[in-house]
């Protein structure tokens, strides 16, 4: 039979992996907003630099090689918030 010192002990290690796996899912669920905002970001930036390119008579292949990069930091933002939300949940 357990003394009572040793289930208070196992009370407050089950309280502090709890408490552990509020944060870490706190922290998951923080990285994912911020991603989410670059991506936002990413695609304001996208349309005001097209803008600009247009109003100043660019060609079209100057234009998609602008969407293409941006594609590509969409892409990566994305796989990122992916591997955020494939990690294990407790």
């Amino acid at each position: 039979m357990k003394s009572w010192k040793d289930k208070v002990k196992e009370v407050a290690s089950q309280v502090a992996q709890g408490a552990k796996d509020v944060t870490e899912t706190a922290q998951t669920k923080i990285e994912i907003a911020s991603l989410n905002s670059k991506i936002a970001e990413e695609k304001r930036a996208f349309g005001l630099n097209i803008y600009d390119m247009f109003v100043a008579g660019k060609s079209y292949e100057e234009m998609h090689a602008i969407f293409v990069a941006a594609e590509e930091k969409i892409a990566s933002l994305k796989a990122k918030i992916a591997s955020e939300e494939e990690k294990p949940k407790r």
